[in-house]
């Protein structure tokens, strides 16, 4: 049982290989009350803006990560 919603995440520095295709960040969703497509939809929004991305991935620190990716987690 999802107690709560979240989202883990993973950033790489150096891309690794995922079924042929450069990985930078892989990502877990857990959603509460059936909120997974709503986060996923927020996360595809993010990461589909180049600009985001590169801030993702310049992002000095976890918390500079945590800090660019928190509305995806706003309930």
């Amino acid at each position: 049982t999802i107690v709560r919603s979240a989202i883990s995440v993973v950033r790489y520095d150096t891309p690794i290989d995922w079924d042929g295709n450069e990985v930078r960040f892989a990502l877990g969703i857990a959603g509460a009350n059936n909120t997974h497509l709503e986060i996923l939809s927020k996360v595809a929004l993010v990461f589909s803006d180049l600009a985001q991305v590169d801030q993702l991935i310049a992002a000095p620190s976890a918390q500079a990560v945590h800090d660019l990716l928190v509305a995806v987690n706003a309930e």
